[in-house]
């Protein structure tokens, strides 16, 4: 374009200025009919094609935006917004959709930019802007009575809610969006209905159900128009299968997803679908494909700061070195482990917490819209009865009373959502011991007061040993009630003396103050003796579990003196599981 108008600069200057005007007005119309047709092009790309293709598209068009309509920068903004989530950066998508909804967007577009944030919240585990943005699509949905986008909000909904254990709730949302995506006839929003479905399933340990839902996501959503969710449900579907223990038919899926999110150039889902590949690796005794599979998922899993796949990856590397005799770099990848998990224990408390916020939020807007109601009624009584005063003293007085009632009902429940709230802090769903955060700080203030009365004190770190295996084996919910079984058992021989708390996944912890060593170790070997004996439903499934007991020496720490149990509980794995260490040190 520069050197043709140069060429016919001067001819420009000679044509009168209306003619100039009607040929700005030719070229500008050019201009947006090529940046529409690029713009699709784009959006096309965004669904088809690896992220940076459309990305290279939208950096073309950038700098020509203040020639595009009102429209066009929103989608502009909307597929840029789903290119940064794609390649981690979150808090950037994030800050895109805002401001797409600063816009005079129609409902159907806001309905749709609220769906993306909390999409792009849940992937990077900022769980606030999640809740905040599923609540105001859900108002959205009630004022506008909209239905299309709504599947995408009600599978999103279901995958949030089966991430803070709503299963039931979680289940309805996503029947919901099948239902109304299969009415809709939108090929993609059901192929992702029934994806996030059947991870509710999978979650809540109905593995039947989440396999049928899967292969419906499959038959629903073909490879060549929607690579990535294709490719997502293949390594989703693989994993299920290799739980199972059926590894042939998991095999060529797990390669089939794993090449779509390398292909698709999507980082977080390759390394996903790598640690579940490993999974089944380790299972076959592929040790040399686990720690391949594993280092190649891990930087990614660090970028994207998934602290519970980071965890099992580290783990999973660790029990390799221990296997191989390396016992230095085990360490190292234990410690890093722990670290990841307690990372995660603290997310999932995030997670729960504005959960918590969120509905309580809500259900204080209920509260207003309640009171404002009431006070309009009022008003409309007061003006429609100015001639009937006693009347109206009648009315108002019913009507007050029946407002401080409901104000009463209401101030109970958000009373009971507090109480409920704090329980949910400080208590162990599973198991109804302490958690990780309750149980620390008691044992902070129990130690504190042993010193002072000059009292002994003891901590046990205590861990199920093989405890993936009893759920490989017997499955999830067979692994719930050994954690509730083995709760039981802390409390039976313990919880009269001490403070029990579940701290990890089959990680536990007592707090004994004024009671001698000699009887700690009585009642832990008793309860090591009734594990053995374990019945599930009817089946033995007997269990062990590796101890580390550690004393305060002088004025040790709470901190110090974990770490020293913590070293005694890896020297009893170390030296075979199912055993006390009360003497081993740190190197």
């Amino acid at each position: 374009m520069p050197p043709v108008i140069g060429t016919f600069s001067a001819q420009w200057r000679a044509m009168p200025a209306l003619a100039l005007l009607l040929i700005a007005a030719s070229v500008a119309a050019v201009d947006r009919h090529d940046f529409g047709r690029r713009l699709e092009l784009a959006a096309r790309l965004n669904i088809e094609a690896p992220w940076p293709e459309s990305q290279a598209v939208l950096d073309e068009l950038r700098p020509h935006l203040d020639r595009a309509s009102e429209d066009q920068v929103v989608t502009f903004l909307m597929l840029e917004s789903r290119n940064q989530a794609l390649n981690g950066e979150i808090t950037a998508s994030l800050a895109t959709i805002d401001r797409v909804l600063t816009f005079d967007l129609d409902p159907a577009q806001r309905l749709a930019a609220h769906a993306r944030a909390a999409n792009v919240g849940y992937i990077g585990r900022q769980f606030e802007p999640t809740f905040r943005h599923l609540n105001e699509a859900f108002e959205l949905i009630e004022e506008a009575g909209r239905t299309d986008g709504v599947s995408q909000i009600y599978s999103i909904a279901a995958y949030v809610y089966a991430l803070v254990e709503e299963f039931e709730d979680a289940r309805d949302f996503g029947e919901q969006a099948v239902a109304i995506a299969r009415r809709s006839g939108l090929t993609r929003e059901l192929c992702a209905a029934h994806e996030r479905l059947a991870f509710v399933h999978k979650r809540w340990g109905n593995f039947a159900d989440a396999q049928t839902h899967y292969q419906a996501a499959l038959d629903a959503c073909p490879s060549s128009e929607h690579p990535l969710i294709h490719g997502a449900i293949e390594y989703g579907l693989a994993d299920l299968l290799q739980a199972a223990g059926r590894f042939d038919q998991a095999r060529p899926r797990f390669e089939r997803g794993i090449e779509a999110m390398k292909r698709m150039n999507y980082r977080n889902g390759l390394a996903e679908a790598r640690v579940f590949r490993a999974r089944m690796a380790a299972k076959e005794g592929d040790d040399s494909r686990v720690e391949a599979l594993l280092t190649a998922a891990l930087p990614d899993l660090d970028a994207a700061g998934h602290d519970e796949y980071r965890a099992e990856a580290h783990r999973g590397l660790a029990e390799l070195e221990h296997r191989r005799g390396r016992h230095e770099r085990a360490y190292d990848h234990l410690v890093i482990s722990m670290e990841a998990r307690e990372a995660h224990l603290d997310e999932v408390r995030a997670r729960e917490a504005s959960f918590l916020r969120a509905r309580f939020a809500s259900a204080a807007k209920e509260r207003e819209l309640v009171r404002l109601r009431e006070q309009q009624r009022i008003s409309e009584l007061e003006a429609r009865s100015q001639a009937q005063q006693s009347q109206l003293r009648l009315v108002v007085s019913i009507a007050a009373a029946l407002l401080l009632l409901a104000v009463s009902v209401l101030w109970i429940r958000a009373a009971r959502d507090r109480r409920r709230f704090r329980r949910l802090a400080q208590r162990d769903a599973l198991t109804a011991l302490s958690n990780h955060t309750r149980f620390f700080e008691l044992a902070e203030r129990t130690l504190a007061l042993a010193r002072e009365k000059r009292r002994p004190f003891t901590l046990v770190l205590a861990d199920i040993d093989h405890f993936k295996q009893v759920n490989d084996r017997h499955g999830h919910l067979v692994g719930d009630q050994v954690l509730r079984l083995v709760g039981a058992r802390l409390r039976d021989n313990l919880g009269r003396i001490g403070i029990i708390g579940r701290v990890g996944g089959e990680e536990f912890a007592v707090a004994v103050p004024g009671v001698e060593r000699a009887e700690v170790r009585r009642r832990l070997d008793q309860l090591r003796r009734e594990l053995v004996a374990v019945q599930v439903d009817g089946v033995r499934v007997p269990i062990t579990m590796s101890f580390g007991v550690a004393s305060p020496r002088g004025g040790e720490s709470l901190v110090e003196l974990r770490k020293r149990a913590d070293q005694r509980l890896y020297a009893a794995k170390q030296a075979g599981r199912d055993r006390i260490d009360e003497t081993a040190e740190a190197p």
